[in-house]
Formats: C-alpha cells, sequence, structure tokens
C-alpha cells in the first residue's frame, strides 16, 4: 500500500507500507516469517486499517499539509467486519 502525491507541479512517494495477508501472519508459519524478514511485531491489518495509519503518520509529521485526500482499494475479496 502507498500514498503518493500529484500535482501540476509534479509527483512522489509520500509513505507506504507492506499489506501482508492473513495466513502469512499466522504462528503456524514461523519459518515463513522468518524465511522472508518479516518482522515478528507485524500484526495483521485491513487495507482500509493500513491505509489510516498511513495518512495518521503523514498528518502527525506536519510535512505534508493536503487540503483532500482520495483514496482507491482494489478488493481482492469480501470485506472483514470484525
Amino acid at each position: 500500500m502507498f500514498i503518493g502525491y500529484a500535482s501540476p507541479n509534479g509527483y512522489g512517494l509520500i509513505e507506504s507500507q507492506l499489506y501482508m495477508p492473513r495466513p502469512g501472519l499466522l504462528p503456524s508459519m514461523p519459518s515463513g516469517r522468518k524465511d522472508t524478514w518479516v518482522p515478528e511485531a507485524l500484526e495483521f491489518q485491513t487495507k482500509p486499517q493500513i491505509a489510516l495509519a498511513l495518512i495518521k503518520q503523514i498528518r502527525a509529521s506536519g510535512l505534508f499539509t493536503a487540503r483532500w485526500l482520495c483514496w482507491m482499494c482494489r478488493l481482492l475479496a469480501p470485506i472483514e467486519t470484525s
């Protein structure tokens, strides 16, 4: 997942985070985490949760003040509500 910036003056990547599907983070797959260097502390987050966390990080930094933003996501599975 990433947040980018685009305007008539240019464009660029502002912040990003890897989306990990839930099966890749199960305790039953510890060797998978180690082999792919996935941090032990990383917990499953839905794409909307990741997007909101990235937006909060950007706002907290105070380095990028946008007046509006747009979020796009292609969902390949039903949204989880739990």
